[in-house]
């Protein structure tokens, strides 16, 4: 198992890694390793959250002491906009830039946000549950793709698409 997935696990529980159900075929080509197992966008958003340590290349520096110290962060949601626009990471650079081509799956209705929330709004009465109405995908790689729209109709609940020639 991925380290930083295995680190989300432990701190945030076995919820936070939402099983994805997949195709027979879909599984073959995992086992072989020809592709990665899809992640949820829940699974995603608890990654975000989870804690990390700052130490040796990463240190941080004490705003009291004025020290470069170890420490620990951890990221959490302070408020909730109307309308949520969520962009996902979908590029690598290391050695090398690559396009990461990982499945992600995301629900259509009730994405709860409660769970990435500070400590201070758990026990709110916000509302915290949002629909599906967009998606832009890009197609290709790091030096050119192109990007379509996907959009849900509030009247009609239709799906359409939308690209440089056709909606």
């Amino acid at each position: 198992q991925d380290p930083k997935l295995k680190k989300v696990q432990e701190e945030r529980g076995d919820k936070a890694m939402t099983n994805v159900q997949q195709g027979f075929f879909y599984s073959i080509t995992n086992m072989i390793g020809l592709t990665s197992p899809p992640l949820s966008l829940e699974t995603l958003l608890h990654s975000f959250c989870t804690s990390s340590d700052l130490d040796d290349h990463n240190l941080y520096r004490c705003e009291k002491c004025k020290q470069r110290v170890d420490a620990n962060t951890v990221l959490s949601i302070t408020t909730l906009p109307e309308v949520m626009w969520i962009t996902i990471k979908r590029f690598s650079y290391h050695h090398y830039g690559s396009k990461v081509g990982r499945h992600v799956i995301f629900p259509l209705k009730d994405l709860d946000m409660q769970p990435y929330l500070h400590e201070s709004l758990q026990d709110s009465s916000l509302e915290t549950k949002y629909d599906l109405f967009g998606v832009v995908r890009h197609s290709g790689g790091l030096s050119g793709g192109h990007y379509v729209a996907y959009a849900r109709s509030h009247v009609t609940g239709h799906w359409y698409g939308f690209d440089d020639r056709n909606a």
